[in-house]
């Protein structure tokens, strides 16, 4: 059918705008495709269409999915990357470097589903590039309690019975946001060594500062201050400098000297 169009109808006719078309092709219908006699069927199809139409039944309406669905590779940090943003997925989706998920915005909505269509995610479209939108539980483990999220903590620091009743503090003191508290402690034990959060424990407890975002902000001041301990150390004398030197300077006649002169 589309052969027969292109070279029967299309072949040789000058293109002057998408409406201009449109008219010519309902002539060429009428004038030719369903006037004149098939050369297969040996039948006219205007003349086949008045004769079968009664026995026709309509068309059924169908619902088709007409928004466009693309594929987009899930990164090792289990986001995806779309219009200049960044779009979480529940962790553990990446499985490797062939991850991909579908993407469809309809509206001001993206929808995420995997590979067999089932959905993911929704999330509001950020109109901001450079946006992380993120969904909070994507980032939580919702097989872990508290309790234990408290003893998995503690075991960054030296003095586990001393974490422990710091971080049974915060917790009761952020009920709701607890695992929150406790992530943010255990992201900042990731970057500084068991040394310096000892000594951030101590300072928040004696301090009571019983709250998780305090918390990097005293290791950061504790660092600081220890680097300015480092370069300026007491100054020390020398040894040699407590030493009495006793040098006895050579001298000359002044004898010698007028003996030159005369």
């Amino acid at each position: 059918m589309i052969k027969y169009i292109k070279y029967n109808f299309l072949r040789g006719r000058l293109f002057y705008g998408v409406f201009i078309l449109n008219d010519q092709a309902w002539d060429w219908l009428s004038r030719t495709a369903n006037a004149k006699e098939h050369s297969t069927t040996c039948k006219i199809p205007a003349l086949e269409w008045v004769i079968e139409k009664d026995y026709l039944t309509p068309l059924q309406p169908a619902l088709f999915n007409t928004s466009p669905q693309r594929v987009y590779a899930v990164s090792k940090d289990n986001v995806i990357h779309y219009k200049g943003s960044t779009y979480s997925v529940p962790s553990g989706t990446y499985q490797g470097a062939k991850t991909d998920v579908s993407l469809e915005q309809t509206g001001d909505i993206l929808i995420l589903s995997d590979t067999a269509g089932k959905e993911i995610i929704r999330h509001p479209v950020s109109y901001i590039k450079g946006t992380q939108v993120r969904h909070k539980t994507h980032y939580r483990d919702p097989g872990l309690s508290v309790s234990k999220l408290i003893d998995q903590v503690a075991l960054r620091f030296t003095d586990q019975q001393k974490a422990r009743t710091y971080l049974d503090k915060v917790h009761l003191q952020f009920p709701r946001y607890a695992r929150d508290q406790m992530h943010i402690i255990e992201a900042a034990a990731k970057k500084y060594p068991t040394r310096e959060m000892d000594l951030a424990l101590e300072y928040c407890l004696e301090n009571h500062l019983e709250k998780a975002a305090d918390f990097e902000p005293v290791l950061l001041a504790l660092r600081e201050q220890q680097s300015i301990v480092e370069q300026s150390p007491a100054q020390q004398q020398p040894s040699f400098l407590n030493q009495k030197y006793k040098i006895q300077p050579h001298t000359s006649s002044i004898s010698q000297y007028k003996q030159i002169l005369d």
